[in-house]
Formats: C-alpha cells, structure tokens, sequence
C-alpha cells in the first residue's frame, strides 16, 4: 500500500492526525500491523463513508434552509418598518397640511382685522394701495417690523410702510426717493456722488497708509538695511576657512538634537564652518545674519522676532525670548567678556537646537565635532528672505565668549 493509503487507514482507526505527521511508512506499517484486516477496503467501511456523506449532505441543507428563513424574516421586517414609515410620514403632511390651513386662515383674519391701518395715500409710482405705518401692523401675531424688509432695496433698517394685501414694504429712504421733485432728485444724486468720491478718496488713502506700512515693514526686516553686502553676501574668500591666514574671526553653526531622551542621539552635532572676517564686529553681525535670517526652519526674520520678546539684558544684541517665557526674562544673561564674541542659540518645541558662534580663526580648529565643510543653509540668494513664514513657539538662550 501507498503512504497515502495507510495514512487513510490509520485515520479509519482512530489514530490521530498529529501522531500520522511524525511517521514515515515503517512507523505505519508497524502501528497497523502487517497483515491485519484492511478496514478501508471491506463494505462496512464503505457504508460509513456513504453514511458520513449523508449527515454532511443533511447538514448543508439545513444551514440553508436556515439562510432562507433568516433572509425572509429579514424582508418581512424590513417590509413592516416600511410601512410604518409610510403611515407615519402620511400622518406628517396631514399634520402639515392642517396647519398651513390654519395658518392661512389665521393671516387672512389678521389682514382682515388690520384692514383699518391702511389708510395713507401714496403716489401710484410708489405703491398703487393704499399703506400702514409697519409699525401698526402684525404679521402671524408677531410685530411686522421684525421680519420685514424693504421691497425695493432689500433693507431691514426703518421700513416704515407697508401693505398687507400685496406684501409689500417700503423703507424711509427709499420712499423719500420715491417722492422727490426733479429738483430734489437731482440734489440727492449730487450729494451721492459727493458721498461717493469721498469714500474713493477715503479708500485710496488707506491703500496708501497700508503701501507705505509695508514698504517701511519690508525696508525694517531687509536685511540690508542691518548689514553690509559683505556680511548678506560673503565672497570666496570669506567662504574659505583660510581666507585670513587665521588671524580673523570664524563664525560657524550647529544644528541637531540634543540628549533629550527622546530623539536619536549620536553625540553633538557637527560644528560646522560658516564664513571668516577680518575684524570681530563683521564676523558677530555675519552670526546674527546667519542665526535669524538663515535659520534651518525657513522662518522669516520679521517671524522669527515676533515670538520673542527682548530683555534688557539682550537688547544691544537684538536677542530675545519667546513671550510665553516672559517670567523667565532674568535668565537671559549679557555673559559678554573683553573679547564680545557672540554666540546664539534657540530650541523650538520637539525641534533641533540651532546654534550659531564667533571664535577666533585658530580656535576654531580644536572645537568639539569642528569641520571645515561649509553648511547647507545659504539659499541661493542670500539675501531673498521669506516674509511670510510663519514662526513657531521658541525657547531662546544667549551666550557670549
């Protein structure tokens, strides 16, 4: 016999299916004993097996029937919540019905009843009935006054008259209009279009206000206005690590995650060399360029200081604090030696800190993580700045060597 065929027989003897996994055709052949009766090929074997087909058949067609009923009893009651809602929605115009009947009737008493208010003759090119004071009248019990609005203008402002019959309303303004001589009319068009050019006039003005508002708001964060082009727009040999011969000022910057516990930590950022200058002055206002107009975040310079507030302490640098952090101010200490050379540095929330500092040419050198690969945070135009950015909450801190 096949492995398949003694492993049929081992299941018609009852052993189990994990114990026939472990077994090859020796392990069977000694469990079934050589020479016993095969139980799969004798007639009684194949009754069971017909018999089996038979409950499974039985059972196939009872789970059925069952789907049947279940489905029909499904669409019985989706049947009956149907019909509910037909009644329920027939009994709701009824409803409706009824009382937009009663509704009208109870107008058409109103207007019956306030029949007696319409007694002011007016000229036909106003209105052909004759009119109520709006004030006087009701309309579904309530004042007319509160739900109504002039004919001809639209406006809801002093509608003084009205006619109930033709629901027709009037405004103060334009019933004046409406019964002015051609000398009066040709006054008021004269007073509007006074009225008119005085609003353009008035509206120009305050286009110029807002042009000059942005222009003095765009000239305050150029930042040309605050530096030289040499400092917005360092040459070559400003760029060049040894353009001074290592008697200038190195300004260089950092900008990565610090051991907070929660981001990746792979030690201190990497220093990286920004620009060199001759004199110190040049090299600390190439820092404060750098720190706020070229920050890694993209913010603007007029941003970037709107989340801070200066102290006093930090007002000759142009440094600040975020103004959440106000109570905070005294922290933000001037630790400016003899040799005032500055250093910036700021931490957004769950951000990198960025860090920008001044250091001799030659110190430069033996700083932690120092490299002489310029940084990536020059745009391609130094001085292009983005006045629209929009800053985030800043915690800010200020050093200097």
């Amino acid at each position: 016999m096949k492995v398949a065929e003694l492993k049929e027989e081992a299941l018609a003897r009852g052993i189990d299916v994990k114990e026939l996994a472990r077994m090859n055709k020796d392990a069977l052949l000694n469990t079934l004993v050589a020479g016993s009766q095969c139980i799969i090929k004798t007639d009684a074997w194949n009754e069971v097996v017909t018999l089996r087909k038979t409950f499974a058949d039985e059972r196939q067609k009872a789970a059925e029937l069952e789907r049947q009923r279940r489905q029909e009893a499904a669409e019985l009651e989706r049947q009956r919540q149907e019909q509910i809602y037909k009644q329920q929605e027939q009994k709701r115009r009824e409803e409706e019905r009824k009382w937009k009947e009663q509704r009208e009737k109870d107008r058409a008493e109103e207007i019956s009843k306030q029949g007696e208010f319409h007694s002011l003759k007016v000229p036909k090119n106003v209105h052909k009935c004759k009119l109520a004071f709006t004030k006087d009248l009701c309309l579904h019990g309530s004042p007319r006054s509160y739900n109504a609005a002039c004919t001809e203008c639209g406006s809801r402002y002093n509608v003084e008259y009205s006619c109930e019959q033709c629901d027709f309303d009037i405004c103060d303004k334009c019933f004046k209009e409406k019964t002015m001589t051609p000398a009066e009319k040709k006054a008021e068009a004269k007073r509007k279009a006074a009225e008119e050019k005085e609003r353009q006039k008035a509206a120009a003005e305050r286009r110029r206000l807002k042009e000059e508002e942005e222009g003095r708001r765009r000239k305050k964060w150029d930042p040309k206005t605050h530096f030289a082009d040499k400092i917005v727009n360092p040459s070559d040999k400003n760029k060049d690590p040894d353009g001074n011969k290592l008697k200038g000022f190195t300004v260089w910057c950092s900008d990565g995650y610090g051991y907070d516990g929660w981001h990746s930590y792979e030690g201190a950022p990497a220093k990286e060399f920004d620009t060199t200058y001759a004199t110190k002055k040049e090299a600390n206002d190439r820092a404060r360029f750098l720190f706020q107009w070229k920050n890694p975040w993209g913010y603007g310079a007029e941003e970037f200081n709107d989340s801070m507030i200066c102290s006093d302490e930090s007002t000759k640098t142009g440094l600040a604090i975020p103004r959440e952090f106000r109570q905070y101010e005294h922290e933000v200490t001037n630790m400016s030696t003899k040799d005032g050379m500055v250093k910036y540095e700021v931490t957004p929330a769950d951000s990198t800190t960025w860090t920008v500092s001044v250091v001799p040419d030659a110190a430069f050198a033996y700083l932690e993580n120092a490299t002489r690969t310029r940084h990536y945070h020059d745009r391609k135009n130094d001085s292009q700045v983005d006045y629209e950015a929009t800053a985030g909450n800043f915690g800010y801190s200020f050093h200097c060597f």
